[in-house]
């Protein structure tokens, strides 16, 4: 059973909350959250594919290769993944929030200046690294005359880039899907575009959430209804941000399950949310006609991922051990970095193995995968200690009063 916040403090328990923002496992998460994603792109751009490659030539893959082809299948739900950044960022955020109501009973005002200026520290210098990584490896794609950059190779799909100053400055306003594509060739900007937006509207929200948490998630799930209904949206970029926060409210909203303010078991809440697995595969059947089947699809796979984190979250606070877990702490320091760099790396291999087969198809060879995530692991980590690391280490200013953190750092964008 969850003990609230509140009812440790008045039993004059030392640092009640010392405990409750010590949730380590939950960067471990995070981690391979962002392996998981690298690999899943790693499989789709270095490798021939199951049923387009192996299934038709299974007899030219040793044993063990074979073991690892079916391994990889696991690696299907690469954007559903990311789904678990936005939970994880919720409840990161808004943690130190929800810990602070159940000890005195009313939240602390956010120092608005200081929050924006951390969540762009945070954001920023990895994703104008990202920038300048994409154009450099990008340009150099091209210039080689690899192919990928100019035509329809991979799944048929178009990755031709857009480098030009339109695109850059609609990237770096995160506009980028909405109203213009991602820079270069870096798809997964799609996800920062999101998250910036959560963490821009976050500090309105826990305004309306200091009076009243139920009215402030009300207006979410009435912002999320009325995304369904595109003509009533007078802003196409608002309409398609809330038609998603509300997966990351659902972390903010954990948080405070989690803090002892809304008086739910973290067990049962757990349980509740296997509820959702059903309606996951609604995406199955989405098509351009009805995006709300995605976006419910969505809506599941949160919930799903929340369950799961309650469900961690319950099990430590009743004395289990999450060491194995907590013991891949360090694959998040430089997991943001990983996000944002690694898919242009990623394509520029896919174009020099295309070019250099005779039949001008991706290899069978599975281990190019293992090379080409492990390139981008060794980068990611080396240009985490000059883009992310020295920014996430400072602390100035009166936010320590105002804004003060869990022992983790926050989830970003990815």
């Amino acid at each position: 059973m969850t003990t609230p916040i509140a009812t440790l403090a008045a039993r004059g328990t030392a640092s009640p909350t010392r405990r409750a923002r010590n949730v380590p496992f939950l960067d471990s998460l995070r981690g391979l959250a962002a392996i998981y994603v690298l690999f899943v792109h790693a499989r789709w751009l270095l490798w021939e594919g199951f049923i387009s490659g192996y299934f038709q030539h299974s007899d030219v893959y040793p044993p063990l290769a074979k073991v690892v082809v079916y391994l990889l299948l696991g690696l299907s739900w690469g954007s559903q993944v990311v789904l678990l950044f936005f939970v994880l960022s919720g409840f990161v955020i808004h943690l130190p929030q929800a810990l602070r109501r159940a000890e005195s009973g009313v939240g602390a005002p956010l120092h608005w200046p200081t929050y924006y200026r951390r969540r762009a520290m945070r954001i920023y210098p990895p994703f104008l690294f990202a920038l300048a990584l994409t154009f450099v490896v990008d340009r150099a794609g091209m210039a080689a005359g690899l192919p990928v950059y100019f035509e329809p190779t991979i799944l048929n799909l178009d990755f031709r880039p857009a480098h030009d100053l339109g695109t850059l400055v609609g990237n770096l306003a995160f506009t980028m899907t909405v109203y213009v594509q991602p820079f270069g060739t870096n798809g997964p900007f799609w996800s920062l575009m999101y998250e910036w937006w959560f963490y821009m509207l976050y500090p309105l929200f826990w305004w309306i959430a200091r009076r009243s948490f139920g009215r402030a998630t009300a207006l979410m799930v009435g912002l999320y209804a009325l995304s369904f209904f595109p003509t009533l949206w007078p802003l196409e970029l608002a309409r398609v941000v809330f038609g998603r926060m509300i997966l990351w409210w659902l972390g903010v909203i954990l948080a405070e399950i989690y803090a002892g303010n809304v008086r739910l078991r973290l067990s049962r809440l757990a349980l509740l949310m296997l509820l959702a697995v059903p309606l996951a595969p609604l995406e199955i059947f989405a098509t351009p006609s009805t995006p709300q089947l995605r976006s419910l699809a969505d809506l599941a796979w949160a919930a799903v991922f929340v369950g799961l984190i309650a469900g961690l979250l319950a099990w430590r606070n009743r004395g289990g051990s999450l060491r194995l877990l907590e013991a891949l702490q360090s694959l998040a320091p430089f997991s943001y970095t990983l996000y944002v760099t690694h898919f242009p790396i990623q394509l520029f291999l896919c174009g020099l193995l295309i070019r250099q087969a005779p039949d001008g198809r991706l290899p069978s060879d599975v281990r190019w995968i293992f090379i080409g995530a492990g390139i981008c692991i060794v980068v990611a980590y080396a240009a985490h200690f000059l883009v992310e690391r020295p920014f996430l280490s400072r602390r100035r200013g009166p936010e320590s009063a105002t804004l003060s953190k869990p022992t983790i750092s926050a989830p970003s964008g990815v």
